[in-house]
């Protein structure tokens, strides 16, 4: 006798129980969908976040000497010979978790938030296989690399670079 009332409860709850489930289930659904597309929208600076930002500071004004600023040096580098294909080069860079779209898109961003005064006119943003060509080729020694970019045609000292 027990065993048929329990039965019968079991019965009128279960489907109760599926409805509740389904409906959660949904929700989470809806959550994720929300924050994925959320996160894309705010990916590469997200990503330079959780990427750059430990060193680079979230304003990307860096520790200058140990950290390089991220404040218009890196836009001036980009115009100079070689100084494009050394942005990406760079260890922590070219060794970043990140796959090249994404990291395309954070050097872009980068440039364009921080260095937006002294980028060229003429600036095209990285591409994917861009970066996957030259992350390749990971510096040994950025900073004897950096001087030679300075050393080469085209700079300027930032005292007489416009102001910048």
């Amino acid at each position: 006798m027990r065993d048929d009332r329990l039965a019968k409860a079991l019965e009128t709850v279960a489907p109760c129980r599926y409805f509740w489930l389904f409906g959660a289930a949904c929700c989470v659904t809806a959550t994720l969908i929300v924050s994925a597309a959320t996160a894309r929208a705010e990916e590469p600076r997200t990503a330079y976040w959780l990427h750059c930002a430990g060193c680079h500071l979230l304003d990307g004004r860096g520790a200058p000497p140990e950290v390089p600023t991220l404040i218009d040096t890196p836009g001036r580098i980009a115009a100079l010979p070689g100084g494009r294909q050394y942005l990406m080069q760079i260890p922590g860079v070219a060794l970043a978790g990140l796959d090249n779209e994404r990291l395309a898109a954070v050097l872009n961003f980068m440039l364009e938030e921080f260095s937006a005064n002294s980028l060229a006119q003429d600036f095209q943003p990285y591409s994917a296989s861009e970066v996957g060509e030259h992350r390749l080729q990971v510096l040994q020694d950025p900073l004897k690399r950096r001087a030679e970019i300075f050393a080469g045609p085209g700079f300027e000292p930032e005292s007489q670079a416009g102001g910048h």
